[in-house]
């Protein structure tokens, strides 16, 4: 896994180290302090062995007011029964190798098995957000086949219960050489071995009815 971290993020954990060290706490104490602190809009800081890892991803119209570790609700007109539109998603922080970037909306609670519902590849590097209710894609960008086996946003729709929605952004250091509609599986499968930094947030839903 590739590090990268920005210049306030270090000087941050510089100072936890030097608190911690002079009241003769463990490095260990306070990793696991960090890595149950909440940022309001989703700003992700994971720590992985050796350092920090650190990347962004927002999606603005998530619930600010019902966060619960990570999780924020979805708001209805993203979904099935609302307008079904899809989210802005804003990221930021990728590494400078990265060539293009990688969109994977599922919900792991679905009754048969991981529901796709949204898949973009070969988003170009210099792109950092895509906008609500997308109509047009950045030039290059390839969407996949969900499991609707459509190639466009299908919004959560729960059949029971609340489940959860993973977005997903990986930065990739190639181009994917895959066509229009190409599963997950197989986009996943020329991922392997070129991801070089990866981040997600998870939002939630439940039906009214």
């Amino acid at each position: 896994i590739k590090h990268f971290m920005t210049e306030q993020l270090i000087q941050t954990y510089q100072k936890l180290c030097n608190i911690f060290k002079k009241r003769n706490k463990s490095l260990d104490k306070m990793n696991k302090l960090l890595m149950h602190i909440n940022i309001l809009n989703l700003k992700l800081f994971s720590l992985v062995i050796g350092g920090f890892f650190m990347t962004t991803l927002k999606a603005s119209q998530f619930s600010q007011l019902e966060i619960h570790r990570n999780q924020q609700k979805i708001n209805e007109k993203f979904t099935c029964e609302g307008k079904d539109i899809s989210p802005q998603l804003n990221w930021s922080g990728a590494p400078s190798e990265t060539q293009s970037f990688v969109l994977v909306i599922d919900d792991p609670d679905a009754p048969n098995g991981t529901w796709d519902h949204w898949i973009l590849f070969n988003i170009p590097s210099n792109i950092k957000y895509i906008e609500e209710d997308c109509k047009t894609l950045a030039i290059g960008t390839k969407s996949g086949k969900n499991s609707w086996s459509r190639t466009q946003y299908g919004g959560p729709c729960p059949p029971k219960g609340e489940h959860r929605y993973i977005f997903k952004i990986y930065a990739l250091d190639c181009l994917l050489d895959l066509p229009e509609g190409a599963t997950k599986q197989e986009i996943e499968n020329a991922m392997n071995g070129h991801v070089i930094a990866q981040t997600k947030i998870m939002g939630t839903y439940q039906k009214h009815n």
